[in-house]
């Protein structure tokens, strides 16, 4: 089981100096792209902050708030190796990153870096 201490919330550009708590899980969209969603709002949003988290969390934690925002899992084992392999692409970036979720040519998760800080975003 893949855990880690840092996780994503919502960043929103119009307001970068707020802190969201609405954090962010990758799914597949209905055109089978992955998206990252708010486990609160359940909104689909562009860009994620890297924080640090209070405790571990692992793809089960992730997947039990996935299961209780109601949406709706196809299969439960490409779901799971999903959330392992976000997990472990969020291990790998700095606390205060400025990320979006993509995938690879082979059609696995990946996580850009696309400001190292909130102040350092640009469109």
């Amino acid at each position: 089981m893949t855990g880690s201490k840092k996780m994503l919330v919502a960043f929103n550009v119009e307001n970068s100096g707020n802190v969201s708590s609405d954090f962010l899980i990758p799914v597949f969209n209905d055109s089978d792209e992955i998206v990252l969603i708010g486990t609160c709002s359940g909104k689909v949003i562009s860009y994620g902050l890297v924080i640090l988290t209070g405790q571990e969390v692992t793809e089960n934690d992730l997947f039990a708030k996935l299961i209780d925002s109601g949406r709706k899992i196809i299969s439960v084992d490409n779901t799971l190796l999903l959330l392992s392999s976000f997990i472990e692409e969020v291990k790998n970036m700095k606390i205060g990153n400025v990320v979006k979720v993509g995938m690879d040519n082979d059609g696995v998760l990946t996580l850009s870096l696309v400001s190292s800080s909130p102040s350092g975003f640009n469109q």
